[in-house]
């Protein structure tokens, strides 16, 4: 085994404490970085250690909704995405993925200010988006995938480029699927049919002139993905 696992394995009680009595922005960076890091380094030997770690992003998350705990479940995805469906790195992505989905479609949909944490919304939807990419099936299969579709069609005029374009991006990959999406498109094609007429009005809405020029081509081909 790598000499880095003990080391974790023996710091882990102190790491798990010290996150959650003291989950300032800087610690709760630092936390994530040691466990990118962690991934990069000790890859399939972090599995027995990746459910406990991602529960407790999420419950940080809950708290305190920063990007570095998204960026940190997004690099999880792509390393374990492709675990067998049953396994215990699958079914911990899957509740951690539901709960970071439900909890910032909550705040999109209260009626606060959507806008004021752009750099929060281009991390959410580069999770969704790296998602599709590498374990649709994790996305797709959620109960509240339309409410993330809904969610991402009421974002598509706001005026912040970056987070705007993650979400035009996310909607692109969406609609237009990947190879293997294929026993989840069902979910994709029954959000088009329902809120795709939605999706086509805020598209024209930004193209009016609401959207700043430099998302006009994005508004563009999301519309034709969706045609």
């Amino acid at each position: 085994g790598h000499p880095a696992l003990p080391a974790l394995q023996g710091c882990w009680p102190l790491v798990q404490a010290v996150a959650e009595r003291h989950a300032t922005a800087d610690v709760v960076g630092a936390l994530c970085e040691l466990y990118c890091k962690s991934m990069v380094v000790l890859r399939r030997l972090l599995l027995p250690l990746l459910p406990p770690m991602l529960m407790q992003l999420t419950r940080i998350f809950g708290g305190m909704p920063l990007p570095a705990p998204l960026e940190c479940v997004t690099q999880a995805v792509e390393a374990y995405g492709k675990e067998d469906d049953e396994s215990p790195a699958a079914c911990a992505l899957s509740d951690a993925l539901a709960a970071l989905v439900e909890s910032v479609c909550a705040h999109l949909s209260s009626g606060q200010d959507a806008e004021g944490r752009p750099e929060l919304l281009t991390s959410f939807f580069e999770l969704c988006h790296r998602t599709l990419v590498f374990a649709p099936g994790l996305l797709l299969s959620l109960p509240s995938a339309d409410a993330l579709f809904d969610a991402a069609i009421g974002c598509v005029t706001h005026q912040e480029f970056t987070h705007t374009r993650a979400v035009l991006t996310f909607l692109c990959l969406f609609m237009s699927g990947t190879q293997d999406a294929g026993p989840h498109r069902e979910a994709a094609a029954h959000c088009m049919h329902a809120r795709g007429a939605d999706l086509m009005r805020q598209c024209l809405v930004g193209l009016s002139g609401t959207s700043p020029p430099n998302q006009l081509r994005n508004l563009i081909e999301t519309m034709r993905v969706l045609v």
